[in-house]
């Protein structure tokens, strides 16, 4: 787990180096609290999504090992994920560096009845 979050850490430090809106990313306990100018946002850093309890309006990213069972987990919240504007997943692949992300809120809007074939296929790209 130490190994996500470090990577979490590492990607929105990078994300930010040309608006420079972080002031401060603290840990606490798998969750990093990112104040930035602008306000506060969190990201939940677990080896597993269906531990996850999303009750935040503020901006929340959540980074989780790219892996079969979180994928399946992610199809089953799906109705429940949505439903957040400010969320943000990140599947991570921290061994190859590799990543794909998905905004629920937004994606639901596009992603009509080929949602699961859809997911899958942002699942194999990082595969």
């Amino acid at each position: 787990m130490e190994q996500l979050t470090e990577w979490a850490e590492s990607y929105l430090r990078h994300k930010d180096l040309l608006a420079k809106k972080i002031n401060n990313i603290k840990n606490d306990n798998n969750t990093l609290i990112i104040k930035k100018n602008t306000g506060q946002e969190l990201a939940i850093c677990t080896d597993n999504l269906e531990d996850v309890k999303i009750n935040n309006k503020a901006k929340t990213y959540i980074f989780a090992t790219h892996t079969k069972q979180n994928f399946e987990t992610l199809c089953n919240r799906w109705n429940e994920l949505n439903k957040f504007p400010e969320l943000i997943l990140v599947f991570a692949d921290t061994k190859n560096n590799k990543k794909w992300i998905i905004i629920p809120f937004s994606h639901s809007k596009i992603a009509g009845d080929n949602l699961k074939a859809g997911l899958k296929s942002l699942y194999d790209n990082c595969s």
